[in-house]
């Protein structure tokens, strides 16, 4: 197919008379490697990403279906929440700064990427 050959061109990239050096073929071939490379290291990298955040929902979840259970029995979720505030508000001042650089940190590095494969 034209397809291919035009997509094996531009892969291994030969000179103007149609001939492929070996220095061309290593340098497409290792091309192709760090793509592969960096494309395993972004799935791997999105997976955990995806396994966080899933925890995270599944946190918050069930921390609303306890408060509907806690309702359905009868007793007021309120109080519990207005007991466990003050708890909650010393955590937040006591840990904010700390969560937010955390956070940031892990945002810029998904997001950024400022690090590539093979970097030291």
């Amino acid at each position: 197919d034209r397809d291919i050959s035009n997509a094996l061109v531009r892969l291994y990239r030969p000179d103007k008379n149609d001939c492929l050096t070996a220095l061309n073929f290593v340098q497409s071939v290792d091309w192709t490697y760090r793509r592969i490379r960096y494309l395993r290291a972004s799935v791997a990298n999105s997976t955990l990403i995806d396994r966080v955040l899933e925890q995270n929902f599944n946190a918050f979840f069930y921390c609303f279906l306890v408060l509907i259970v806690i309702s359905i029995l009868g007793y007021d979720p309120w109080t519990l929440l207005f007991s466990m505030s003050t708890i909650l508000v010393s955590f937040a001042f006591a840990f904010g700064p700390s969560a937010a650089k955390a956070i940031d940190g892990v945002l810029m590095i998904a997001i950024q990427r400022p690090f590539d494969l093979g970097d030291r």
